[in-house]
């Protein structure tokens, strides 16, 4: 089992080829244990380095299973953790009311549980759907508060520079767009996120 539990090291180091394999094997041991909740782990880190490696499709598939299984456990942090990368499969399929709303469902639950890093790579990824929308007031305004936050990730960092470039912002470490605090802005995220589903 230790296969699963090094691929988040390989991943962060970009050795997806690497994390896929170790995964792939941890998971068909899962399986042949009937061990449900690793089964869940396994499949929640595939989809990660499925995303990473552009395999979409099969991202929101492990995503999907690994998700059913956070919730049949009742791990909350994998929950969390899958949505917002099933908002990252759906934004690299195309479809970004799918997208917006497993970011929006990633962002409630990180926040419930406390989990600034992940409520803050789901800010990330809404600030890259908005901008993507011409959106350019709020999707710098996402994008500045996942800058300066510091409990930002690398990952949310680099898509917070993404969303600066694409909409020809200054990148200077200045806090773009930025207006009140953190928390009333993943209110009022939160609140538009409703009123649009």
């Amino acid at each position: 089992m230790t296969s699963v539990l090094s691929s988040p090291t390989l991943l962060a180091l970009g050795q997806y080829a690497e994390a896929r394999e170790r995964l792939q094997e941890g998971l068909a041991l899962a399986r042949a244990s009937r061990i449900r909740w690793l089964v869940g782990v396994a499949q929640g880190h595939l989809g990660l380095v499925l995303n990473a490696q552009g395999d979409h499709a099969g991202a929101r598939m492990a995503l999907l299973e690994a998700v059913a299984l956070a919730q049949e456990s009742g791990n909350q942090w994998d929950r969390v953790w899958g949505e917002v990368g099933l908002g990252d499969a759906e934004l690299g399929l195309g479809n970004p009311v799918q997208a917006s709303t497993h970011y929006c469902l990633g962002l409630r639950l990180a926040t419930e549980e406390h989990a600034l890093p992940i409520a803050l790579d789901a800010l990330a990824g809404l600030a890259l759907l908005r901008a993507q929308a011409g959106d350019r007031e709020s999707a710098l305004e996402l994008a500045g508060h996942v800058s300066l936050h510091p409990a930002s990730s690398g990952n949310a960092r680099t898509r917070a520079d993404q969303v600066r470039r694409m909409l020809n912002a200054d990148s200077q470490g200045k806090p773009i767009g930025v207006a009140g605090t953190f928390e009333e802005t993943v209110q009022r995220v939160l609140s538009d996120g409703e009123a649009r589903g």
